[in-house]
Parts: C-alpha cells; sequence; structure tokens
C-alpha cells in the first residue's frame, strides 16, 4: 500500500479506523514527504506490517532511495530501528548518489554537514518533455553538470545530511517539517499515534 504521510495519519486518526480490517497489508510504501518516527511506528503498530519510507523525484522515475532497515545495523533499540526507517534511506541497486557543497565538494559523513543530492542512474530522465531549456533559464551550471556527467541534481542546498550509517537524511529549511511534526505526535491530545 503506497501513500504520503497526510494520508496515513488522516487514515490513523479516523474515528472508525479500528471498525475495518487491515489484515491483508503486509507493507506500506510511505512517500512524497519526510516522514516522523512516530508516524512510522503507528502505521507499523496500528496496520500490522512492515512500514518503508523511499524518496524520491517525478525526474527520477520516482524512487531512489528506500530506509529498508538492514539486519546488521540494528543491534540497538527498537527506537533507532523506527528513527532510521523514517529516514530518506540507502540508494536502490542501480543509483548512485552524492551530496555534494556549493562547489561539488562530497559533505563529510558526519550528519551535521548539509549539501545537495546528486543522482545517477538510468531511471533519471533525459529532459523536459518540450521543454529543452527548462533547467537552463533556472541555473543553466545544473544543466552544463547534467550533459557532462549524467546526473540529475535536485537544486536544493541546505536539505540533506550524511550519517556515518550511510543514511542520507533529508530535511528542508531549518526547521523541517518532519521536526514540528514530531512535536505534535509526542503530545497524546494530537494525536492515537503515540
Amino acid at each position: 500500500m503506497f501513500g504520503v504521510p497526510t494520508m496515513f495519519n488522516a487514515m490513523l486518526n479516523h474515528p472508525d479506523f479500528a471498525k475495518y480490517s487491515v489484515a491483508s497489508v503486509e507493507n506500506v510504501m510511505l512517500g512524497g514527504a519526510p516522514s516522523a518516527p512516530a508516524l512510522v511506528k503507528a502505521i507499523q503498530e496500528k496496520f500490522g506490517c512492515r512500514c518503508i519510507v523511499g524518496y524520491g523525484l517525478t525526474e527520477t522515475t520516482p524512487v531512489i532511495t528506500l530506509a529498508w532497515p538492514k539486519a546488521h545495523s540494528h543491534a540497538g533499540a527498537r527506537r533507532k530501528t523506527v528513527e532510521r526507517q523514517a529516514r530518506t534511506g540507502y540508494a536502490v541497486p542501480g543509483t548512485l548518489l552524492r551530496v555534494v557543497d556549493s562547489n561539488d565538494h562530497d559533505v563529510k559523513w558526519d550528519g551535521k554537514q548539509i549539501g545537495e543530492i546528486v543522482v545517477h542512474s538510468n531511471v533519471v530522465m533525459d529532459g523536459y518533455y518540450k521543454e529543452p531549456d527548462r533547467d537552463a533559464q533556472r541555473d543553466p551550471r545544473r544543466v552544463a553538470a547534467y550533459r557532462r556527467y549524467g546526473r540529475y541534481r535536485r537544486g536544493r542546498l541546505r536539505a540533506y545530511r550524511r550519517p556515518q550509517q550511510g543514511y542520507i537524511i533529508s530535511g528542508g529549511e531549518n526547521i523541517s517539517s518532519v521536526e514540528i511534526e514530531n512535536v505534535l505526535y509526542a503530545n497524546p491530545r494530537y494525536s492515537s499515534a503515540r
């Protein structure tokens, strides 16, 4: 079952949720916006299935990462597992990702330095239909880099970090929506997801 966080939050908090059987749902694929760990946990508990967060773009047809738990990295507490599942995740097979600064240098694997995602894959689009100059009008440097390296540039600096474990964390601005959602989910009056 595929959906965005808003859809699953609405389902989980619907007053008639318990009246329906969700036993046939084996996996939930969550994407389209950053996901709060509390939402991932609530989906797994209430649907009784695994929740997998993905990340992608229309220009990358779409999924390029999955926060699929790796067995060797989950010797810690369950809380850490849910936190990892809510991140952007690892590159899917056949996709090479870089997180670069404004000078095209790879950011450090420290979870602090931020950068722009650069995607290289055979699923990356060649260009916009009947709009060959669309990117060039916005940022000629991005188009030149794409043509030179065959990579798609996300075009958002200050949005991605790389912790030592290899996951990519997607944020947004200085305070992302998922940070606010985490605070709201912690309040039992706001959400039954707790």
